[in-house]
């Protein structure tokens, strides 16, 4: 019968014993149908529902691990969501923070983790929340698979926000050949204050002095030389490629 095409080996063996087939160990799954099949008594109707609730309760068990794994990511993100000092927020009279209004959700395709953070310090340290708290107004803007990085620390270094942050850094660090391109190509932006341009461009100079491993004045004269005879030496060969 094509229902006990549905089954696996165990499923079909599952099945015999509780139809009270006995099947030899050298079976193979087209002697166990057979079997099943040329059973003394046998009934279709009655076979198909027993193979439908023993495939049913296998598929169960197999989906419970994972199932049980995302019960644990949710129940470690509410925790992280839950307030750890209420009486400061209270003391200090701040209303609720909307910080979607003041940061966008974070893209790792398209956004800069440094500047991001940076960004993200800035406004809290300016609306004077504790930093306790930080790591759950992070998670709130944080994208699902980036939260997740997160959730699989233990709970106490997911409550720490620089330990999350050297986390999120080095997952989603930028090189400094990057750093370099997006402070030499980088443009004010319509929306964006003349300071807001100018804290972008130094938070990419620091990154590419910190990638560079420059810490001193002359390493800082090297880079920038070296950088330009570059500039020069591919404009050189692009005009001779170009004539």
């Amino acid at each position: 019968m094509t229902y006990l095409a549905k089954g696996r080996r165990r499923d079909l063996l599952e099945l015999a014993q509780t139809l009270g087939i006995t099947i030899q160990d050298n079976f193979k799954i087209l002697d166990i149908k057979d079997a099943i099949l040329n059973c003394e008594g046998y009934d279709a109707e009655f076979t198909c529902e027993c193979l439908n609730r023993i495939i049913s309760d296998r598929k169960e068990l197999e989906l419970r691990p994972e199932r049980e794994k995302e019960n644990q990511r949710q129940f470690e993100l509410q925790k992280l969501q839950i307030t750890t000092n209420t009486s400061t927020t209270s003391d200090s009279n701040m209303p609720k923070l909307e910080l979607q209004n003041l940061l966008p959700i974070f893209d790792p395709k398209t956004t800069d983790i440094t500047i991001y953070l940076n960004l993200f310090e800035r406004q809290l340290t300016f609306l004077k929340v504790p930093i306790q708290q930080w790591v759950v107004y992070l998670v709130g803007l944080l994208p699902t698979e980036v939260s997740n990085l997160i959730t699989k620390e233990s709970f106490a270094d997911a409550q720490d926000y620089y330990k999350v942050k050297q986390i999120l850094l080095i997952r989603f660090k930028l090189s400094a050949e990057k750093f370099r391109q997006m402070f030499s190509r980088h443009t004010k932006d319509p929306v964006k204050t003349w300071r807001d341009f100018y804290f972008d461009l130094q938070t990419y100079f620091d990154g590419w002095l910190k990638e560079s491993k420059v810490t001193t004045l002359e390493e800082l004269k090297d880079l920038i030389v070296a950088d330009q005879i570059t500039q020069d030496y591919k404009d050189h060969f692009l005009d001779q490629w170009c004539n």
